[in-house]
C-alpha cells in the first residue's frame, strides 16, 4: 500500500479486499496469509518493502499505486501481480495492453490522463481570472504526471493561460513553487495525484496558497 496505515481510506480498500476473500472462501488463519505493508509514498520503503515481501516467496502481489507496482516488478518477473490505482498502465511500459497485459501482471487502471484538460477547464470556471497555473507533483511517486501534460497544455492553449510545472520533494519546494506563483496575479494551482506526493500535500499547499496567493 502506498499510503500511510492512519489513513482511513486505505484501511476501508483493505477491509473490503478481506471481506471479499471472505466470500470467496478463502479466510486468513484458516487457508491464505496476508503481509501487508504501508509505505506513506515514500520511495526508499517502497523500495525495501518489495524486496523484503518478494524474500517471503508469495504466491501473489496486491499493489496500489505505480511507485508500488515498478518497486515490485524490479524484484520479480514471476510472482502475479494484480494492481490497481495505475494511471495508463500501458504508456508505462507496465503491460503489453489492456486487452492482454502480459507477463506476470493484471490489474485494473481508474485514471485517464485527459482529464488533466478537465482540471484546467474546472479552474477557469471557478477563477476566471486566471492567467497562470503551476501543476505541482512529486516526480518521485508520480512518475506517469508526464501522461497528463498533453491534455493540460491543450486546455491551456484554448484558455489562454500559461502552464508551469512545479516539481516539488518537500514541504520547502511547495512553499518556494507558490510564492513564485505569487509574484503576479491570476494564478492558480493543479496538485496532481495528492496522496502519493510523499508529503502531506493538501493541508500544507491550503495552507501555504492563503498565505501566499492572493
Amino acid at each position: 500500500m502506498v499510503w500511510p496505515e492512519s489513513d482511513p481510506e486505505a484501511q476501508a480498500q483493505i477491509a473490503a479486499f478481506r471481506d471479499g476473500l471472505l466470500n470467496l472462501g478463502w479466510a486468513e488463519g484458516r487457508n491464505i496469509w496476508l503481509d501487508v505493508r504501508w509505505s506513506s509514498a515514500e520511495i526508499g520503503v517502497i523500495q525495501s518493502f518489495a524486496k523484503d515481501l518478494t524474500d517471503l516467496q508469495p504466491d501473489v502481489f496486491l499493489a496500489t499505486g505505480t511507485p508500488a507496482v515498478k518497486a515490485i516488478v524490479r524484484e520479480t518477473r514471476s510472482v502475479p501481480i494484480v494492481f490497481t490505482q495505475v494511471t495508463d498502465p500501458v504508456a508505462q511500459g507496465l503491460v503489453k495492453s489492456l486487452e492482454r497485459p502480459g507477463g506476470n501482471m493484471t490489474g485494473i487502471t481508474i485514471f485517464e490522463p485527459e482529464i488533466g484538460g478537465k482540471w484546467l477547464q474546472m479552474l477557469k470556471e471557478v477563477a476566471p481570472t486566471s492567467g497562470r497555473v503551476a501543476v505541482i507533483f512529486n516526480p518521485d511517486t508520480a512518475p506517469y504526471y508526464p501522461l497528463y501534460m498533453p491534455s493540460i497544455e491543450a486546455a491551456a492553449a484554448t484558455l489562454d493561460m500559461k502552464v508551469i510545472e512545479g516539481p516539488v520533494h518537500n514541504h520547502a519546494d511547495i512553499e518556494a513553487t507558490l510564492r513564485a506563483l505569487a509574484r503576479q496575479p491570476d494564478g492558480g494551482v493543479i496538485v496532481m495525484s495528492a496522496r502519493t506526493l510523499g508529503l502531506d500535500i493538501p493541508l500544507a499547499l491550503l495552507t501555504r496558497a492563503d498565505e501566499v496567493i492572493d
